[in-house]
């Protein structure tokens, strides 16, 4: 399953029909009645036509990822370099994250910094004469 990759994406079982309708619908608010109308038919032309997929997982991958997905002793996560799929135990990676908040170089904040980084940001802009056309 691992070497798949983060980017594969299992077949699903069933099509999510409402929530394709619901996409299509909000995706053709601002188009005329008659090619909604059009795109409807269609949409249902090519649902009454589908197949569900056959799986792209064998049995075998399939009874690990739904081991690896029920686990919740287990994290699997992207590889903080190089990209790759790591299985780390949870009770080890929640503990290391905690040693570094409270001992790493980070601090709480008593405010919220961003509107007076924004001012800064403004007035330099501002002085330095780019916002102009």
């Amino acid at each position: 399953m691992i070497q798949k990759g983060l980017g594969f994406v299992v077949s699903p079982k069933n099509i999510p029909v409402e929530n394709i309708i619901c996409g299509i619908e909000d995706g053709i608010n601002s188009i005329s009645l008659e090619y909604k109308e059009a795109l409807r038919q269609q949409f249902s032309l090519i649902m009454r036509k589908d197949k569900t997929s056959k799986s792209n997982l064998s049995k075998e991958e399939q009874i690990s990822f739904r081991l690896l997905r029920n686990n919740d002793k287990i994290l699997v996560l992207k590889e903080d370099k190089g990209g790759e799929m790591v299985i780390l135990d949870k009770e080890d990676y929640v503990c290391k994250m905690n040693e570094h908040l409270y001992y790493g170089s980070y601090k709480k904040l008593t405010n919220n910094p961003i509107p007076k980084i924004m001012r800064e940001v403004k007035k330099k802009i501002s002085d330095s004469n780019l916002d102009e056309n």
